[in-house]
């Protein structure tokens, strides 16, 4: 979600356990689930996104639609428009259109409560972080700096007892510079 944040793209959040909420996205990624996931493997990325494009292709080419407005032909063909991106993506030009500003942005205006565990740590981002044994039980208030780009945790009372940084919230773990494939 931060990587399309940074390029500009405002994701929508549906509410938690509630996928009716889009269900037109929800079809669609059972739908690829069933045709390019489940019982197959790959040997690499190239081939699971040729699977996925063919499956796509597939879709939007070929197999008829039940939706009412396209009279039963596959989308595609009840509308030629489809094939023209309104929103055109080039991957080459990635590195130039993000915008970690605009992440930074984002979260800033994010807050988190948590409750210190009896370790003293709290959670953030599926890792655990020391603010010690001392407070125990309380909660702290937790939101992003975007000047520092750390996030700052606070009692109730205004104390300081976190300032991290997430890797995850750092330009290169959101663009995938971080990946490696076999």
């Amino acid at each position: 979600m931060l990587w399309l944040i940074g390029l500009g793209v405002q994701p929508h959040i549906n509410r938690v356990y509630r996928p009716t909420d889009n269900a037109i996205v929800e079809r669609n990624h059972q739908t690829w689930k069933a045709h390019v996931v489940v019982a197959q493997s790959y040997a690499d990325v190239a081939a699971l996104q040729a699977a996925a494009d063919a499956a796509f292709t597939d879709r939007i080419d070929a197999l008829p639609t039940r939706n009412p407005r396209c009279g039963g032909l596959p989308p595609s063909v009840a509308f030629p428009q489809l094939r023209t991106p309104r929103r055109p993506y080039d991957p080459t030009q990635e590195a130039t259109l993000f915008d970690l500003t605009r992440v930074d942005a984002y979260l800033a205006g994010w807050r988190w409560q948590r409750t210190v565990d009896s370790a003293g740590k709290i959670s953030l981002a599926d890792r655990n972080y020391r603010v010690g044994t001392a407070y125990a039980g309380q909660v702290v208030q937790v939101q992003y700096d975007p000047t520092e780009r750390v996030c700052v945790g606070r009692l109730a009372d205004g104390t300081e007892v976190l300032r991290q940084a997430i890797p995850e919230f750092a330009g290169d773990w959101i663009c995938g510079v971080h990946l490696t494939l076999p």
